[in-house]
């Protein structure tokens, strides 16, 4: 399985906790601090929090790809989800949408 290394969208690749919830040295509760996470591809954005890692309008990571900004492309996952319209929220609720699970595409 192949492997990629991209910078974190939690913290923007800073290692250190954006929010400081904890205490202005506080590492970043994805990353760990190491700047890095390592994905298995195939992977797609996040389309809940727009490859943010943070949820919408909160200062915690995002519930649908846990801080990520990306979640794992499954299998035939190509057709725009019709009940978000490929947002990944239900409309006007602020939360994730249940049929497509916040990924904002379904299986055909």
């Amino acid at each position: 399985m192949e492997t990629k290394r991209f910078k974190c969208s939690f913290c923007s690749g800073t290692g250190t906790d954006q929010f400081r919830l904890l205490s202005e040295e506080s590492v970043c509760q994805v990353c760990l601090g190491k700047r890095e996470l390592e994905f298995a591809q195939p992977m797609i954005k996040c389309a809940f929090c727009k490859g943010s890692g943070v949820y919408p309008g909160k200062r915690v990571t995002c519930t649908v790809c846990s801080g990520k900004g990306v979640v794992s492309e499954k299998p035939n996952m190509t057709v725009k989800c019709l009940h978000c319209r490929g947002t990944g929220a239900v409309p006007d609720s602020g939360l994730p949408c249940l049929k497509c699970k916040g990924r904002g595409c379904v299986s055909k």
